[in-house]
C-alpha cells in the first residue's frame, strides 16, 4: 500500500471500526450518517433541499428531471448491453408466463372447491331434509304406539269388567 493512497484502513482498537476505508491522505475516518436516524434524514433533507434550489437557480427544471441511462460507448459494450436486455427481455417474459399459468391454476383451483363446496352444501341440504322428514314420521309412529297402548288398555279394561 501505498503512503498517498486515498484508499487505507483505517486502524482501531475497536471491534466495529476496524477495516474502515479512509477518505484520503490525511487518513481520515469515512463516516456515513446511518439513515434511520433522526439526524440522518434531517441531513439527507437538506441535502435534497441544496440541490434543488441549485438546479432552480440554473434553470433546470426539476419536475422532468429522469436519472438518465448510461449509454454504451464502445462497440462491446453496446452488445453486452443489447444481450443483457435481451435476456432481461426472455427472463421477463418466462415470469410473466409463469405468474398467468399460475393464476389460471388457481382460477381452476377455486373453481373446483367452488364447486365442492355448492355440491357439499347441496347434499347437507338433502341430508337436513331427510332427518327432518324422518323425525316427524318418527312422531307420528311414537304418537301411533300411543294411542295403541291406550286403546289396548281401554280393551284390557273392559275385559277385566267382564
Amino acid at each position: 500500500m501505498d503512503i498517498f493512497d486515498p484508499v487505507v484502513l483505517v486502524g482501531s482498537t475497536k471491534k466495529h471500526e476496524q477495516h474502515r476505508l479512509a477518505n484520503d491522505a490525511d487518513y481520515k475516518r469515512f463516516t456515513k450518517p446511518n439513515p434511520r436516524t433522526k439526524t440522518a434524514r434531517k441531513l439527507e433533507e437538506e441535502r435534497r433541499r441544496k440541490e434543488k434550489r441549485k438546479n432552480e437557480e440554473a434553470g433546470e427544471d426539476t419536475q422532468s428531471k429522469k436519472p438518465r441511462l448510461n449509454t454504451p460507448t464502445s462497440s462491446t459494450s453496446e452488445s453486452a448491453y443489447a444481450a443483457f436486455t435481451e435476456i432481461w427481455d426472455k427472463t421477463m417474459k418466462q415470469y410473466e408466463d409463469r405468474i398467468t399459468q399460475l393464476q389460471e391454476q388457481l382460477w381452476e383451483q377455486q373453481e373446483k372447491s367452488e364447486s365442492l363446496a355448492e355440491a357439499y352444501n347441496e347434499e347437507t341440504r338433502a341430508a337436513r331434509r331427510r332427518i327432518a322428514e324422518l323425525e316427524t314420521e318418527n312422531a307420528a309412529l311414537k304418537e301411533k304406539i300411543t294411542l295403541t297402548r291406550k286403546t289396548m288398555a281401554q280393551g284390557l279394561k273392559i275385559l277385566m269388567e267382564l
